[in-house]
């Protein structure tokens, strides 16, 4: 994403990343949905824009390294809380 490639995800990955099916990427739920919507992206271009500058977007919100250290931080916080 972060080059500007559109991407297809697993719904796992997707998850984790807090992405949004049709909006930073395309989710897909099993190996045919993942085919199926390489495919439809690889060949509908404007589909293949937005995801792609919407993926840009989301990088640059979520992935910025000043951005990353303040999520650490905040986590590594909330589990030092954490009872033993």
């Amino acid at each position: 994403m972060s080059y500007g490639l559109p991407c297809v995800l697993s719904t796992a990955a997707a998850q984790g990343l807090e992405i949004r099916d049709g909006e930073e990427a395309l989710i897909a739920r099993d190996e045919e949905d993942f085919v199926e919507k390489t495919v439809r992206l690889y060949q509908n271009k404007a589909l293949w824009t937005r995801i792609r500058e919407l993926g840009l977007a989301y990088i640059a919100k979520n992935c910025d390294p000043s951005q990353m250290e303040k999520r650490l931080g905040a986590f590594l916080q909330k589990v030092s809380k954490l009872p033993t």
